[in-house]
């Protein structure tokens, strides 16, 4: 493509891509060239198993839009993603375009998270896989990455990692997660009262623990 087409083509993408982020109440940080780059617990917190769970719709529905997606010219493109959670430093820099950034080995990990994933597939760090299992509304089907018989994969400045791969997600039935919390002697009519009780919120996390995503488009000559 000339430098023109892909100006275009990204345009077209990531109009897109905005609107999943207003779909999914992420906040977009930046986009970098052919990043584009998300984060689930800020500027408002909310808990940690919530952010990743929105960073990670945002991602599969990414995923499944590029699927159908063709450029004006009519050509496809692919994207791979990464997501890695942790704490982060944010605000904003500068006097001549001051940009609210982020900073801290989140933002890095986040980063090699999607350098080392693949084309159309959602890679996560180990510390995402455990809070998406508490997601609050989502089940994700995640798949541990395995390459040649290992587990994992080496990232630069972190050694091996083991990762996995988001699958797809679907609704979680919060009344069977109670029921399975209950005692097996509790009587039925106990268990018609479940629907009654009220749902308690749920507690914000440490200030500085956010969600990451890191998009990168790739031509389909990748």
């Amino acid at each position: 493509m000339r430098p023109i087409q892909v100006m275009k083509m990204l345009n077209e993408l990531y109009t897109e891509l905005d609107k999943l982020v207003e779909k999914h109440n992420v906040y977009k940080v930046e986009t970098i060239g052919d990043a584009y780059m998300v984060v689930g617990g800020s500027p408002n917190r909310v808990p940690a198993p919530l952010a990743a769970e929105r960073v990670a719709l945002f991602a599969l529905d990414a995923m499944d839009f590029v699927q159908h997606f063709r450029t004006k010219d009519g050509d496809r493109i692919f994207i791979r993603a990464g997501l890695a959670s942790g704490p982060t430093v944010a605000g904003v820099i500068g006097q001549a375009m001051p940009r609210y950034c982020f900073f801290g080995d989140t933002v890095n990990f986040a980063s090699r998270m999607e350098s080392t994933s693949k084309k159309m597939q959602i890679q996560c760090a180990e510390i995402t896989y455990r809070l998406l299992q508490d997601a609050p509304s989502m089940n994700f089907a995640l798949t541990k990455r395995m390459e040649d018989g290992i587990a994992g994969v080496q990232i630069k400045g972190k050694g091996h990692q083991i990762t996995y791969w988001i699958e797809k997600s679907s609704p979680r039935d919060t009344s069977q997660k109670v029921i399975n919390f209950l005692p097996p002697e509790v009587e039925p009519e106990v268990l018609s009262k479940v629907s009654e009780v009220e749902e308690v919120p749920a507690q914000d996390t440490a200030e500085e623990d956010h969600d990451g995503m890191m998009v990168n488009k790739k031509s389909n000559d990748n």
